[in-house]
């Protein structure tokens, strides 16, 4: 009794004290605001991953059939891309910033350009102002910032509030892959029915230690395939366990998105996407 009694007490403490964290994040970034709008006329949207399922999606519809589309990071620089004119975009990758001497990079800055009709363009909080504002330089484009901060708990009562937290947008799951902030993002949109494509996130089996014990990926993706280290945002190598965290986070993310679809009450998270290793959410 006094054993669970002592526990119960070290765990409100370490809950507690995990507050820290989303508290620096919020004064330092975010301000207790959501910029996230729910400004959607349809309940659906059709959330594009990069797997190499997408190129069986199907976006040659009428439009009275047309569904929402978002899509992710370097989808910019693709043909579908401009076939399906996406409502929603997420960027999440630092290298649109940090990187900007990279041609694929400057390439989609200049595709981004392009676009000619209403978009919202969502990106992390962390990314600079001056990001936000190249990018509305384009009228079409309106930039949205998203939360990427999360709170490690395991009291229920805690538990609950991370679900409300969650809602207002002021905390998020693990932000560990782009589809993640994207999940989040729609749900805070105010939709519906969230369908998943080109979402295989086979990582495992495409994941081997080469001679010189360099952790190696077959990076596999619907406009291509190629063969590189896993690494850090900083550019060092992952070691294995590292990895295999990752991984962790990142499925265990899908599993705090179907917990707050349910906490919503009439959201549905559905993976459209064949072989998908997501165990989180129904299958079609």
């Amino acid at each position: 009794m006094m054993k669970e009694l002592f526990k119960g007490i070290s765990n409100f403490f370490t809950d507690l004290s995990g507050l820290l964290r989303p508290l620096v994040f919020q004064f330092q970034y975010q301000h207790f605001k959501c910029e996230i709008t729910k400004s959607t006329e349809n309940e659906t949207i059709c959330i594009l991953g990069n797997g190499p399922s997408l190129e069986k999606f199907n976006h040659d519809v009428s439009e009275g059939e047309r569904k929402d589309c978002c899509t992710v990071n370097f989808s910019g620089n693709t043909e579908l891309f401009f076939l399906i004119r996406p409502s929603l975009y997420v960027l999440s990758d630092v290298a649109f910033y940090q990187d900007s001497q990279r041609e694929d990079v400057q390439k989609l800055w200049q595709n981004l350009k392009k676009i000619d009709w209403k978009i919202r363009i969502l990106v992390p909080y962390t990314f600079p102002l001056w990001f936000k504002k190249m990018l509305e330089e384009n009228h079409n484009v309106s930039v949205q910032r998203f939360c990427q901060v999360n709170w490690e708990v395991k009291l229920p009562l805690f538990k609950r509030l991370r679900l409300y937290l969650y809602r207002k947008g002021l905390l998020a799951p693990r932000n560990q892959n782009v589809m993640i902030p994207a999940i989040y993002s729609a749900i805070l949109s105010g939709y519906k029915r969230i369908e998943l494509y080109g979402v295989e996130h086979s990582w495992l089996p495409h994941t081997y230690v080469d001679e010189h014990n360099v952790v190696m990926q077959k990076d596999v993706h619907y406009y291509g395939t190629t063969f590189r280290p896993w690494e850090h945002a900083d550019g060092s190598n992952m070691k294995m366990y590292e990895f295999l965290i990752m991984m962790y986070h990142t499925f265990r993310s899908y599993w705090l998105l179907k917990e707050l679809a349910a906490y919503c009450g009439d959201v549905q998270v559905i993976n459209k996407t064949p072989n998908s290793y997501i165990d989180a959410f129904v299958r079609e």
